[in-house]
């Protein structure tokens, strides 16, 4: 395949050139045109090129538009996405719009665009490795969450916040994430460290590590972030006797 074409949409000026340099690096590939942002993408009648790299901030808001262009397009280009955000939920979110290519700019060198490119032209299906390891953790954190304490001893939004908590998250950030009052939250972990018998909310992250309901440590990225201050088992902790699945004491 020769002369594969691109246009390039979203970004700073600035930016917009080092993607350009980036591509045209390599023999194969040219830009051809650059547009202001996504809506200048869908409000253009015809855009005659092979792949669109779109740098996006919120890329499921800006790509959806543009997909649902691509149905409608008789000779349909591919799309790559780049963008800064970290979020394994933004990505997934994407990528089910039915983008087939997203990178992380700050893990990209001109190798990596170019291939992108190449293998989007190819009608193939590209990932950066970061976008990879976000979708992995993400898969992780699912598997994680979905070992439930049983309703007679945390609620699942209980667990949740316990979850949160465990992150590392403080009460301001659970209640954003939440859509939660911060007073809810404080009452959620009040509730938590009585059913768990524990004196202190550590004290209730801890018993369910021991119980092997929450992991000793998040794998790196897992999810938002790594717990910023990792909760350590203290030796003179003194933990009420656990809790078994029945709910019963053991």
């Amino acid at each position: 395949m020769d002369g594969i074409r691109t246009i390039l949409a979203g970004g700073s000026p600035l930016l917009q050139a080092g993607i350009a340099a980036a591509l045209e690096h390599h023999e194969r590939l040219r830009v051809v045109g650059r547009l202001r942002d996504a809506g200048a993408v869908v409000r253009t009648d015809r855009l005659d090129c092979d792949v669109l790299v779109l740098t996006s901030d919120i890329p499921h808001i800006e790509a959806a538009p543009i997909v649902e262009k691509l149905a409608a397009t008789p000779r349909a280009f591919r799309l790559l996405v780049l963008t800064d955000n970290e979020e394994g939920e933004e990505a997934l979110a994407t990528l089910r719009l039915g983008v087939r290519g997203y990178g992380i700019c700050a893990e990209l060198g001109t190798e990596d665009l170019c291939e992108a490119v190449l293998t989007l032209a190819r009608r193939g299906t590209w990932l950066c490795a970061r976008t990879t390891e976000l979708l992995i953790n993400l898969v992780l954190r699912a598997t994680f969450e979905e070992r439930r304490f049983p309703d007679s001893v945390l609620s699942p939004r209980e667990f949740q916040v316990l979850c949160l908590f465990y992150d590392g998250t403080s009460e301001e950030e659970i209640a954003e994430r939440l859509s939660l009052s911060r007073n809810t939250v404080k009452t959620y972990l009040r509730r938590i460290r009585e059913k768990l018998h524990a004196e202190t909310r550590h004290d209730a992250v801890a018993l369910a590590i021991e119980q092997g309901l929450l992991p000793r440590a998040w794998p790196r990225g897992l999810g938002h972030q790594a717990p910023r201050s990792p909760i350590p088992l203290r030796p003179s902790l003194t933990l009420s006797p656990p809790v078994s699945p029945s709910g019963a004491r053991r």
